[in-house]
C-alpha cells in the first residue's frame, strides 16, 4: 500500500479535509446527507482502513510513527479523485 499511496502522491493543495467524530444518535446521518448534497464533496462514513489502523494502534502493534505513516497512505489512496475539493469523514 505505501508503494501506492507514493506513486498516487498527496491531494491537490486545494482540496479540503473535515473529519468529524461521533457518538450513537447524535445526528450524524443528518450531517452525511447535508454534506453529501453539496458539489464537489465526498462523504466517506466509517472508514475502516482508518478504524483498524487506529485499534493497531491503541492495542500496542504499530509504533506511533508507523501509525501517522500508515494514516497518511491511506488518505492518500481513499481521497486520489481530482474532482472532489472537500471530503467530509464521519467516525
Amino acid at each position: 500500500m505505501r508503494q501506492l499511496a507514493e506513486e498516487i502522491g498527496d491531494p491537490l493543495p486545494e482540496v479540503e479535509l473535515v473529519s468529524l467524530a461521533f457518538t450513537a444518535r447524535c445526528g450524524s446521518t443528518l450531517l452525511c446527507q447535508m454534506f453529501a448534497n453539496l458539489p464537489g464533496t465526498l462523504v466517506m462514513t466509517e472508514p475502516r482502513a482508518m478504524f483498524y489502523a487506529h485499534k493497531q494502534y491503541n492495542e500496542g502493534l504499530i509504533l506511533e510513527k508507523d501509525y501517522m505513516g500508515i494514516l497518511k497512505d491511506i488518505m492518500r489512496v481513499q481521497f486520489k479523485m481530482p474532482r472532489v475539493r472537500t471530503f467530509v469523514l464521519l467516525a
